[in-house]
């Protein structure tokens, strides 16, 4: 059987209980060289070499080589290595397998997601946010979720084989959040999850990365910090050469589901403002094909509650998703996760547009309300302008407000039809959990896309929308 593995090659002979790596396959001046690993079937050492697999005498002194080595004098060598390299050489020349489409018009699948609208199956999703937002906490809680087959912030996740590329945590940190995190799904034991400490660029590791993703068989590789992968910017290496060899890293494993976590800007760390891209060049943007941005909200957090908000920024592939929030319960002996709609994410709540900002007034009163009313609810005034405005926004979104015939408004019927839950993820003594009403509008079909974005993904400032832009 002969199959990529890692960066390089795996040939197992039908001649003999062996299995031979190749590794480190170069071509140079006519030559293509290996390292060759031969291993018995069970994965006892036999030899090591450095092999030209086009030079009659490399390939000869190699057969004599394993001949002698004890038991393994009785195997055709010779012939088992003219197979291994042919094997090899022709992989070289032809490249990856040549894909045809044509036939009838079928619709291919959709997207698949490894975790519903958060992890994009099968290339490469990044999650961004400054310094102690969170990240690593989520992506232990999504490595454990992964592993267990347990939903993850009231989302189905695929099970499978996590690996954790870890560049910022040490041992006993990781340990203690998957504990933390198994203890809060109710799980009898910590599932397997795989973590890799990692100590320099990416690009130096990329063999030992490959190898562990087809050891493992991994499903899932979370990145822990995009920054320290990519190496450190310097004289010689700026913020987007990094970031192209970061991409030609990726492009290299073998094929599965990456996960990359990237930390903002100082600049944007003191804001509000919902980044698009993580620290240093925007070509990272363009090669992940799925990125969520995600923010702490800083009055809950004088608080003592830790809530983050998610926005959805970048996509290639579908629609964008709506933002929502999640609150990080910290307990002595769980981790849990608490997921609400956007409106309860303060720096979320401040982008919302108007209309929408009055919906979630109205939805919270849960009765019909007058202009004046309404305006106190919702801007904590009654000013003639705070209520002319309350009056102009339901009147310009029909489909969004009922007007009663004693001048109150109230949610429209579509809008009243959305259940609600409690917001618990998870709890204790159980794998999943109720999700409150996230959205705060609907969605009707495929075609719906967030309001607070353009076609192309571009943030809109303006606070009124028009009918044709509202999501039924």
């Amino acid at each position: 059987m002969f199959r990529r593995f890692g960066l390089g090659y795996q040939y197992r002979p039908p001649e003999a209980p062996v299995v031979m790596t190749f590794d480190n396959v170069s071509e140079r001046r006519g030559e293509v060289r290996a390292e060759v690993h031969v291993e018995s079937v069970g994965g006892g050492h036999i030899l090591r070499r450095y092999l030209n697999l086009l030079g009659s005498n490399s390939v000869k002194d190699l057969a004599r080589d394993l001949s002698s080595m004890p038991g393994c004098d009785r195997y055709p060598w010779p012939r088992i290595l003219e197979s291994a390299t042919e094997s090899i050489i022709r992989a070289i020349r032809l490249g990856p397998d040549l894909e045809t489409y044509a036939g009838a018009l079928d619709r291919p699948p959709p997207v698949r997601w490894l975790c519903d609208e958060l992890v994009m199956a099968g290339v490469p999703n990044v999650w961004i946010a400054a310094a102690s937002t969170g990240k690593s906490t989520f992506s232990v809680g999504l490595a454990v979720c992964h592993a267990a087959g347990a939903p993850f912030l009231g989302r189905h996740v695929a099970k499978g084989v996590p690996l954790y590329l870890d560049w910022e945590s040490d041992g006993d940190d990781f340990r203690e959040k998957a504990w933390l995190v198994s203890r809060w799904l109710g799980l009898s034991a910590v599932p397997p999850v795989h973590r890799l400490p990692m100590r320099g660029a990416a690009s130096g590791n990329a063999a030992a990365i490959a190898n562990r993703i087809d050891q493992l068989g991994a499903t899932l590789v979370i990145w822990d910090g995009v920054q320290a992968a990519g190496g450190p910017v310097g004289q010689y290496a700026t913020y987007e050469s990094v970031a192209m060899d970061l991409e030609a890293v990726l492009g290299m494993l073998p094929p599965t589901t990456h996960l990359l976590l990237d930390h903002v800007t100082g600049d944007e760390m003191k804001t509000d403002a919902v980044p698009r891209k993580g620290r240093g060049g925007s070509r990272k943007v363009e090669w992940t094909r799925n990125q969520w941005t995600l923010i702490l909200d800083r009055e809950a957090h004088l608080s003592e509650r830790h809530v983050v908000g998610w926005t959805h920024t970048k996509i290639n592939r579908g629609r964008y998703l709506p933002a929502f929030g999640v609150e990080v319960l910290h307990r002595e002996d769980e981790l849990g996760f608490r997921v609400f709609g956007e409106e309860e994410v303060k720096p979320l709540h401040e982008k919302m547009p108007t209309w929408k900002q009055l919906l979630v007034v109205a939805q919270q009163a849960g009765r019909p309300l007058m202009n004046r009313e309404a305006a106190r609810l919702w801007k904590g005034d009654a000013e003639t302008r705070t209520v002319k405005l309350v009056g102009m926004t339901v009147d310009a979104h029909p489909k969004v407000f009922t007007r009663n015939a004693d001048g109150s408004f109230e949610p429209h019927w579509s809008i009243r039809a959305w259940a609600s839950g409690d917001g618990a993820v998870g709890a204790k003594g159980t794998a999943a959990g109720t999700v409150t009403a996230m959205p705060v509008v609907p969605r009707r079909d495929d075609d719906w896309h967030d309001p607070r974005f353009d076609k192309d993904g571009a943030l809109i400032d303006d606070e009124e929308w028009p009918d044709e832009q509202l999501p039924f």
